[in-house]
């Protein structure tokens, strides 16, 4: 089922890597938070407390350029990044009232230049709020223990290539990130301590002639490590969207054939329901409409695809961890009139 959020949103054109997507989030049984531009190129935080059926703008703020993710801290309170005039990231968090007010909590002016990424990840055992960044050539992190009001820059400061994803393992505490390190060739994974000291990666995944996209990652409860990609072989013109499980060999979910590509750049998704069962999201080219396949953690098994979102030209975002006692990941998506 889904309800409509708002009228006024903006598609970014051209968005390979998700720059532009929606935001959503539970805090708790019935009040969800969700963000997006919209075409005057503010940042809107819109609140439920009827589970998602209905909605309030609660808070917009300007000269937004890339709508990022939120995090959950609390029942009562959430965080928010995103990209303001294309050369900056700011984090607001709300004052503990369950998104009902907002507070600028930290601005990123360094080096940041349009189409950057940054990513907030919130450490439960610590009680912990991370941010990493894209800047130039690198990426960076710092983290908050009061909840955005003093930042400590992480341990290993400059840290190479393009942010594409993070996903935390709180079994050790470990941050896990994903990046892109030109276009070809170069799939790696790093890790990190709770301090943002680098502690390893898993070597490169890749292969010579292929182009790597999106490179979402999440990790279950038992701190199995699942990414997805979108890999295009730029000499053939074939797709796949692959899924590695803990850095090992990988399962092919789609191989349609030499000069077919199947999977629109930028569309993919991956979240985890409480039972660690994976779920990957992906747009078709072929109707452009939003489909998932199922990882049963139970069987081992990946079972058959299921159409998400009938209507067509949407770009999906979704919550990568379901709220602690519920079943249920939340999704929601721009459509293109």
């Amino acid at each position: 089922m889904a309800n409509q959020i708002d009228t006024d949103a903006k598609v970014i054109a051209g968005d390979n890597y998700g720059f532009g997507h929606p935001a959503i989030c539970r805090l708790s049984n019935t009040v969800m938070l969700a963000a997006h531009i919209n075409q005057s190129d503010e940042l809107e935080i819109h609140k439920s407390i009827d589970n998602g059926l209905n909605w309030t703008l609660k808070k917009s703020l300007p000269n937004a350029s890339g709508c990022f993710n939120f995090v959950v801290i609390n029942p009562s309170r959430a965080a928010i990044v995103y990209q303001k005039n294309n050369n900056e990231f700011e984090v607001w968090v709300d004052y503990g009232d369950a998104g009902e007010n907002w507070s600028n909590k930290l601005d990123l002016t360094t080096g940041i230049l349009s189409n950057n990424k940054a990513l907030l990840l919130y450490d439960s055992n610590l009680g912990r709020l991370h941010i990493i960044w894209q800047g130039t050539s690198y990426f960076y992190g710092k983290y908050s223990d009061n909840n955005g009001v003093d930042w400590t820059i992480w341990t290993s400061s400059s840290l190479s290539d393009n942010l594409a994803d993070v996903d935390i393992n709180l079994s050790n505490n470990y941050i896990y990130v994903s990046h892109f390190y030109g276009a070809t060739t170069n799939n790696y994974y790093y890790w990190y301590d709770s301090f943002g000291t680098y502690k390893g990666n898993t070597g490169n995944l890749g292969t010579a002639g292929n182009t790597y996209y999106d490179k979402n990652l999440a990790i279950d409860s038992a701190g199995n490590r699942y990414f997805a990609y979108v890999r295009n072989n730029t000499s053939g013109g074939y797709e796949k969207l692959e899924i590695h499980r803990n850095e090992g060999s990988a399962t092919i979910l789609f191989y349609p054939g030499v000069g077919v590509p199947i999977i629109v750049k930028g569309s993919t998704s991956i979240g985890i329901d409480e039972d660690d069962n994976v779920y990957v999201y992906y747009t078709k080219t072929s109707d452009e409409k939003t489909y998932y396949r199922k990882y049963d953690a139970g069987t081992a098994t990946w079972e058959a695809e299921v159409e998400l979102i009938a209507d067509a030209n949407v770009r999906i975002n979704t919550e990568k961890h379901v709220l602690a006692g519920s079943n249920k990941l939340h999704f929601c998506y721009y459509k293109q009139p």
